[in-house]
């Protein structure tokens, strides 16, 4: 009789036996979403789109143009759309985890597989693969479109093996940029917190670091995901494409292929570690925690009724009950503090100007300096104020809610209306006070700097109430935002492409094409929201051109603020209709 061989308990299950049939599984699983199959889709529109725009407006070959080497050009229409790819890419990511918990089937799937590092290895294979092909596609499309249009305008054809390299090269980051989705969803637990921290790594992270440290961080800042995407997609003689306030990486592409692989991994690596060890679901306490606030307590003691002042109030008890709400919030709160007072302590007025300063030059210079210390933390907290307006927006929609609270209270409008004003009531009270006690911090040291600061200048009081009046426009447009897409993942994602990505891309197409048609619509860069360009001041002696000699258009603040408060109205109204004539 032979002897019996013990098992473990993972292979006496019938689903999956194997590592390929439990890929396999976790790849149908990721292509049955709609949302994925949607994500995808624009993953390959996106290189066509912007590659077309780059080259459209090349004109045609003649003796007068001096560089007739497609290959600069041709290249920037394939990098130009990298990291919005990329971004793309981890949002497929974060879809292949965060669906378990969205759908609460993670308790089937890990009595399927129980051994957890197993499945998200296996949730990496699909995601990663699937961004990979479909950026092959998309890119090598785009260098298609690319070589045609020089090659019928008389331009020399670019090499077929750099290109391939180069299309390979933004494939790979959209493949590791999957990763770092599926680590940031797996750590989290939510899509929320996985959109957050995938935006915060992108785009955050590195104007957070050269903010605190300025031009000593910029070592660190380029081995950051998107810095050292941008040198793995920059192939030489092409230009480099950055974000703003981001400068050109240094890092070759091959280095940077090396920083964002190891940046991916280690990500995972750690995602891995606390999916195995930690529950499967959030413990929810079943005391409630204590109220310090009297008139918290108050609020809570009153009848709730169906008047817009207990509209207002039941709204914020809920918001003051969500933790997200609390923590972004403080985090604004610290950072427009932080923020201004490393600001104020970066520079000196000789450092600003080399030559000898002068009392009107001093004026000049503590002006611009005085504003843009105070509204220094706008930079970071822009995107976490439009989040909370976001999350207040959507809790009804993302807990089910929503039917309940259109019972309560029947009339649609006054709804939006008591949500957009909690959002924008907790906005102010916390951007107003932060920068209240930052001005005199930022004021000391200036002073101890060299400029003539002091707390009775108008700039002050100006700068502090401009910075709380954009950022509530900005609380109001995430809370519109949130209302339209009724989702506070995709509604992150949204005010991303709306904040950062479409302007990025849109506003670097305006130097290629100047002089031509296309340029227009390069200028609707200028008509995105900019919450930081809407702080700032200009000194009553500054000028500038609106629509320079080569139809380029450049908004000042002046500009910004009211785009920022139509951005605000629109979004508003526009989530009020989609709530009043679409079902629930």
């Amino acid at each position: 009789m032979s002897a019996i061989r013990s098992r473990p308990a993972w292979s006496t299950v019938t689903f999956p036996k194997t590592a390929w049939r439990l890929v396999r599984s976790e790849a149908v699983k990721l292509w049955s979403l709609i949302a994925t199959r949607g994500v995808l889709l624009t993953l390959f529109l996106v290189p066509i789109v912007l590659g077309a725009i780059r080259v459209l407006p090349v004109p045609v070959f003649t003796d007068e143009v001096i560089e007739r080497d497609s290959t600069p050009i041709l290249f920037e229409s394939i990098a130009l759309s990298a990291l919005p790819m990329a971004f793309i890419a981890a949002v497929v990511g974060i879809i292949a985890v965060g669906s378990e918990y969205v759908d609460d089937v993670l308790s089937g799937s890990l009595a399927a597989v129980p051994r957890r590092a197993a499945l998200i290895l296996a949730k990496v294979v699909p995601a990663a693969a699937l961004t990979f092909f479909v950026s092959v596609f998309g890119a090598s499309a785009a260098a298609w479109i690319a070589f045609v249009t020089l090659d019928s305008r008389g331009y020399l054809a670019a090499s077929l093996f750099e290109t391939a390299m180069l299309v390979a090269s933004v494939a790979a980051g959209c493949a590791l940029f999957a990763i770092l989705g599926v680590a940031a969803a797996a750590v989290s637990r939510s899509t929320v917190m996985a959109v957050l921290i995938v935006l915060s790594l992108v785009f955050l992270v590195s104007r957070l670091v050269l903010v605190i440290a300025g031009e000593a961080g910029l070592q660190l800042v380029e081995w950051l995901p998107s810095s050292a995407l941008q040198a793995m997609t920059t192939h030489g003689p092409a230009e480099a494409i950055v974000t703003d306030m981001a400068p050109a990486s240094s890092l070759s592409p091959s280095q940077g292929s090396i920083a964002l692989l190891v940046f991916a991994l280690g990500a995972l690596g750690l995602s891995i570690v606390t999916f195995s060890r930690r529950r499967v679901h959030r413990v929810i306490g079943v005391r409630r925690a204590p109220q310090f606030f009297p008139l918290e307590r108050r609020m809570r003691a009153l009848p709730l009724r169906s008047t817009f002042a207990g509209v207002i109030r039941s709204e914020a008890l809920k918001a003051r009950s969500a933790p997200s709400v609390r923590w972004l919030l403080l985090l604004s709160l610290l950072a427009n503090v932080l923020l201004a007072v490393q600001w104020a302590g970066l520079t000196t007025p000789e450092q600003q100007q080399p030559d000898p300063v002068r009392a009107w030059d001093l004026e000049y210079l503590t002006f611009d300096q005085s504003n843009r210390a105070i509204i220094a933390g706008i930079a970071l907290t822009h995107l976490l104020i439009a989040g909370v307006g976001a999350i207040i927006a959507t809790s009804d929609f993302a807990t089910g809610a929503i039917r309940p609270a259109l019972a309560a209270v029947p009339n649609r409008a006054r709804l939006v209306l008591a949500k957009v004003f909690v959002a924008a009531a907790a906005t102010f009270i916390v951007s107003a006070a932060s920068l209240i006690t930052a001005a005199p911090l930022v004021v000391v040291v200036l002073q101890h700097q060299g400029y003539n600061a002091s707390l009775t200048d108008p700039v002050i009081g100006l700068s502090i109430l401009r910075g709380s009046l954009v950022l509530v426009l900005t609380a109001a447009i995430g809370s519109g935002l949130g209302f339209i897409v009724r989702s506070a993942s995709g509604t992150l994602l949204t005010l991303a492409a709306t904040f950062i990505v479409f302007p990025y891309v849109l506003s670097w197409l305006q130097e290629p094409t100047r002089r031509t048609p296309f340029v227009w619509f390069a200028n609707i860069s200028q008509l995105f929201p900019d919450p930081i360009e809407a702080a700032g001041l200009h000194h009553p002696s500054t000028s500038y051109q609106i629509l320079d000699t080569e139809n380029r258009l450049h908004f000042g603040s002046e500009l910004d603020l009211p785009v920022l408060l139509v951005w605000a109205t629109a979004t508003v109204l526009i989530g009020w209709l989609g709530l009043r004539r679409r079902g629930v």
